[in-house]
């Protein structure tokens, strides 16, 4: 149905709030009213697809929102690792790997040094620095 004479931003806002997903996001009671409209929807005859995009919701996770109903933690939860594993790298495998890497291709005026991490520099210096004294133009006679 097209709406004429409304605003935009009046029109848009009615059709965000009338999807199920802009409300109340990530809450147990909507997941759980949602899962009752796919399997009313399921119970009419919709394949579980259909039935998932009449809801608005992936089915991939109407079947994960309903193992966790089942197991009754339906509220969400932090999807992050307990354990995390940490580089064991020994710091002369480091140093090595960082020496044997070429340097960066420079970009910038001729005669100007970009200063990197390669030549002792901290990383995240992005100006031009003077040329060093060693390739400094000789002085004129």
């Amino acid at each position: 149905m097209q709406t004429i004479g409304l605003p935009r931003h009046v029109t848009r806002g009615a059709a965000l709030a009338s999807r199920p997903c802009a409300k109340e996001h990530g809450d147990a009671a909507h997941r759980r009213d949602i899962l009752k409209r796919w399997h009313r929807a399921r119970d009419n005859g919709l394949s579980a697809a259909a039935a998932a995009d009449a809801v608005g919701v992936s089915r991939a996770t109407l079947y994960r929102w309903r193992k966790l109903r089942d197991r009754g933690r339906l509220a969400p939860q932090s999807r992050r690792p307990h354990h995390l594993r940490r580089p064991a790298w020994a710091p002369a495998l480091v140093k090595a790997v960082r020496e044997a890497r070429p340097a960066p291709a420079r970009s910038g005026p001729p005669g100007k040094v970009c200063p990197h991490r390669y030549d002792g520099q901290p990383p995240g210096m992005d100006h031009f620095g003077p040329p060093p004294a060693s390739k400094a133009a000789p002085a004129p006679d």
